[in-house]
This record gives structure tokens, C-alpha cells and sequence, in this order.
């Protein structure tokens, strides 16, 4: 199972089947689930959270499980109304674009029979959380853990007392502690990394079975979030370890971007770093400092990384400065990045050229449906606007409907990465 990039890059995990067992076990056992729950499967498969927290505690329970495809928000509604589920697991953006495809209904949706929202991956904010209970009349349960471990905290079920924003409190055999930059516990209420120990569900990581002895210390697990627990032992996730950007649930390795920068002629120095997203949460910016004499752009930069990185971890925003700022023994800091560019909202691409054909206009239109924009421009790129995987499958199948042209979900990361570049390539596929 791939893992999202938590506690180390993104890795394979090896499991036995004992241990995906024990895992939907977890989540069976926490929720109450029964022979006679049903589900809506809105997650993708690759990944933990819909394989296991969706599909496998299904089945281990002897319940039902519906799996249209992932955020496929077109016929989400009919869905609810045919799959009649008792529970619903999301991440908070999935959470949220369900939460839209009810809203533009005209008639209210009937949550008869649903117990609960489950919601994990990511963290949710407290308006979400209102929102979504206020729309559906059941409570948000919120949950986390790792591929490595499973589930590990989860919100207790009504009448428990439920805290919007926390994880939950620890269970299944774990422990917790939040630790400060030396080692130490850190008090109540006070934020640190995360670190855990307990029945770790994994057997190693493919290929480098080793790896997974450097994320642990005399047994406990470093997971490079940080986070608090309070009074009551609630556990609140607070951000990431620096070297990671939680990009809309997936998680990018920042030192992959420092890598690939390293391999540019151009380029001295270069350090990448998260800063705030309106609707992902958090996106990857990278600051560099140019060798004497170079004169290369932002843009054949961008160009350069997106040909070295996967689509989704190449950095929306480069920074070019003349020095790059660090501690006082002078080692380079995300953390300083992060404070000094983490209110500048990334620049928008947008061009005011009048639209040049009634595709380009269709397309924009689904764009901004897409996005939740007012409006956007033709060469506004897929990524930097907001987009990630799960909206890339709801505006491909859009556009297979709409304009009748099957493009490849990989195309809006690629070739199709713009309202331009999209309607050439429809325009060329209905001309063939």
C-alpha cells in the first residue's frame, strides 16, 4: 500500500493479511458498524482510508459497501438516495465538495438512516465540521493515523463527549506523547511532534525493509505531525513537520523538490516549503538562489521541475532571492520561509484575452464549477488554481458528458493543465 508521505517520503508498505485485518478491525469495532451498515465509497482504493477504512471494515463486518468511483460528484445525490448509507467516511475536501453537490440541489436530501460522518486524512475546520452536521443532522466523527499504523485516535460516538477540530482520543492499544524539539514531553496543551507506540500494522517497506528503523526511537514511532493534547486527552493536529505540504490529503515530500532543483545548472540553492491554501489546506512553494551569473526565470523553472516531479508535487509558486535566509549558525529553515511567505497568495496566472471559441468558454465554465471560481483565465494551470486528483476525475467525466471528448484524468496535470491547452486538445479530438 502506498502511503501518503507522513512519516517518511512516500513509501510501499508490506502488510500481511493478518494486518489489514486488524485494521478494519479498528474501525468496525470504534463506529459500531454492523452486518446491517451500509456505505458509500467516495475515496479512492490506492490508498488507506478508502481500501480500509471504507471498503474493508465493510466487508470484515458482513455489511454493504457502494463504490462508484472517487469524487465522481455529478450523480453523488442519486447515490445517497439509491445506496441509502448508514455512515459516511471522507476526507474533509471530499466532505466538502459532497456538501456543495447537496446544497445546489433544489429539494433537501433525506439522511434518513445515516448514524454518522466519519472524516480523516486531513484535518477539518470547525466551519466544515458545522456545516456538514448542520446539512445532515448527524455528528462528524473525526479519526487519524497512518498507513503504517492503522487507525489510532478516533472522536468517541454520541453521547461521548465530542471536541470539533481534535482527532478524537487514543485507542486500540496506543500511546501518544507530543514531544518538544529536545525530546521532552511537552505539557498539556502545549504543541510538539506527535509520536506514538503501539501494535504497528506494517511489516516494513517494500524493497528497504531498514527504512522504517530510522522513524523509530526505543520504540516509539516519529510521525512528523505536530500536534497538542489537552486536559481532557484529546488529541489536535496543529500542521506537519516541516518537511512535508499536506496538499488537499496528500502529503508532498518537500526534500524531493530541494532534490530536483539541486539538479538545475542554474540553480545554488534552493529549499522548498508549505505555506497556507484557501481550499487544499496547504501547498508547496520553493525558495532559490540563482549561481552568479545566471539568468533563468521563474517560469523555465517551473517548466524544468515539471518535467523531474510528479504533477503534484511540483511547486505552484517559485521564490527567487538573493540570499537564502537561515539560523543563526546559518543552516537554511523552512520554518523562516514559511513565515515570511506564507500570507502572499500565490500569483495568479489569469490573462484578460477575450475567450476565442464557444469550447474555451465551455470549458472555462466547467472550470470554475469545478474550482468553485467566479472566473478563470485560459492559461490558469490545473494545480495552481486549486485542483488536485479527485477534482481532475469529476471535471474529466464533466467534459466527456458535456463536450463529448474522453480525456485522461493524468491530462490535467499534463497536457490538459490549462483552459486553453484543454480545448485544443477537444478541439483537435472532434476534428480527427
Amino acid at each position: 500500500m502506498g502511503t501518503s508521505g507522513t512519516a517518511a517520503g512516500p513509501r510501499l508498505v508490506a502488510f500481511t493479511h493478518r494486518q489489514w485485518l486488524e485494521c478494519a478491525c479498528r474501525v468496525v469495532h470504534e463506529f459500531g458498524l454492523t452486518e446491517s451498515d451500509r456505505t458509500l465509497n467516495l475515496m479512492p482504493l490506492f490508498h488507506n482510508h478508502g481500501l480500509n477504512g471504507a471498503v474493508l471494515a465493510s466487508i470484515y463486518v458482513g455489511g454493504q459497501v457502494m463504490c462508484p468511483g472517487p469524487a465522481d460528484m455529478e450523480h453523488v445525490v442519486t447515490w445517497l438516495a439509491e445506496a441509502a448509507p448508514t455512515w459516511l467516511t471522507c476526507a474533509p475536501t471530499v466532505h466538502a465538495m459532497l456538501l456543495d453537490a447537496v446544497k445546489s440541489e433544489q429539494e433537501s436530501t433525506s439522511s434518513a438512516g445515516l448514524r454518522f460522518l466519519r472524516t480523516a486524512s486531513a484535518p477539518m475546520s470547525a466551519t466544515l465540521w458545522a456545516r456538514l452536521e448542520e446539512t445532515f443532522g448527524v455528528p462528524v466523527l473525526n479519526a487519524w493515523g497512518m498507513t503504517e499504523t492503522g487507525q489510532v485516535t478516533a472522536t468517541p460516538l454520541p453521547p461521548g463527549l465530542r471536541k470539533p477540530g481534535s482527532v478524537g482520543v487514543v485507542r486500540h492499544g496506543f500511546e501518544v506523547v507530543v514531544r518538544d524539539e529536545d525530546g521532552a514531553p511537552c505539557a498539556p496543551g502545549v504543541t510538539g511532534e506527535i509520536l506514538l507506540k503501539g501494535p504497528l500494522a506494517y511489516s516494513g517497506y517494500f524493497g528497504d525493509p531498514s527504512e522504517a528503523a530510522t522513524l523509530l526511537e526505543n520504540g516509539w514511532l516519529h510521525t512528523k505531525d505536530l500536534g497538542r493534547i489537552d486536559d481532557d486527552g484529546y488529541l489536535w493536529i496543529e500542521g506537519r513537520n516541516a518537511d512535508f505540504a499536506n496538499r488537499g490529503g496528500s502529503k508532498i515530500w518537500l526534500p524531493d523538490i530541494d532534490a530536483a532543483c539541486a539538479a538545475h545548472p542554474d540553480i545554488d540553492s534552493a529549499l522548498a516549503f508549505a505555506v497556507p491554501h484557501p481550499r487544499l489546506g496547504q501547498d508547496a512553494v520553493v525558495a532559490v538562489v540563482l549561481r552568479a551569473g545566471a539568468a533563468t526565470t521563474a517560469e523555465a523553472l517551473h517548466g524544468f521541475l515539471s518535467s523531474t516531479l510528479p504533477a503534484e508535487s511540483v511547486p505552484r509558486r517559485i521564490e527567487i532571492l538573493p540570499e537564502m535566509p537561515g539560523s543563526p549558525t546559518g543552516k537554511p529553515q523552512r520554518r523562516l520561509l514559511q513565515e515570511r511567505f506564507g500570507n502572499h497568495p500565490t500569483p495568479s496566472r489569469r490573462d484578460t484575452r477575450p475567450r476565442r471559441s464557444t469550447v474555451v468558454m465551455e470549458i472555462a465554465a466547467l472550470w470554475c464549477e469545478a474550482l468553485d471560481l467566479e472566473r478563470v483565465g485560459e492559461d490558469e494551470d490545473f494545480l495552481a488554481s486549486g485542483g488536485d486528483s479527485l477534482l481532475a476525475t469529476w471535471l474529466t467525466a464533466k467534459v466527456a458528458k458535456t463536450l463529448g471528448v474522453d480525456l485522461p484524468v493524468s491530462a490535467l496535470f499534463d497536457e490538459a493543465n490549462t483552459v486553453a491547452r484543454m480545448a485544443a486538445l477537444v478541439e483537435a479530438a472532434r476534428g480527427a
